[in-house]
């Protein structure tokens, strides 16, 4: 039975008055969105809690290095460095064009001032890049292995 199928049968109404129907129901508001049920069925407001940054490095040798310092100070519980990202970036009034790897680094919200001065100090770029978004929700096993990995501040 394909979609269209499906649909027609669980609403049998003319297709004017399903559009209706559905024009009037509730729309999930952003922060109703915000919120998850973890295994246990209980609702966890994730919002602001985590952050994931984003770090360009020139190399795979420079992001293990600040990896593995951020990792072993509790800045971050997990980093991906991934390989394969060109960037198109202006430099001293100039185009340029590089061959870099992202870290996608899973931290505490609270922990990113702290994250963004070590990765300036570790990382060899005069200006580097370090940008955050929040974490409003995932898996409720891998948030509560991020919470028991990272330092609480």
């Amino acid at each position: 039975m394909n979609c269209t199928r499906a649909f027609t049968l669980a609403f049998p109404f003319h297709t004017c008055a399903r559009r209706q129907f559905f024009l009037q129901q509730p729309r999930w508001s952003v922060s109703a969105l915000r919120f998850f049920r973890t295994r246990d069925m209980s609702v966890r407001d994730m919002t602001g809690e985590f952050s994931i940054a984003y770090v360009t490095v020139p190399s795979r040798e420079a992001g293990k290095t600040i990896a593995a310092d951020i990792i072993e100070k509790k800045l971050a519980a997990c980093v991906n460095i991934v390989p394969g990202v060109e960037s198109l970036y202006w430099w001293e009034g100039k185009m340029e064009s590089s061959n870099e790897l992202m870290m996608m680094i899973k931290t505490r919200t609270s922990l990113v001032p702290q994250l963004v001065e070590r990765v300036k100090a570790m990382h060899e770029y005069d200006v580097c890049e370090v940008i955050t978004s929040p974490i409003d929700a995932g898996n409720p096993a891998y948030m509560k292995w991020l919470d028991e990995s990272t330092a609480k501040v």
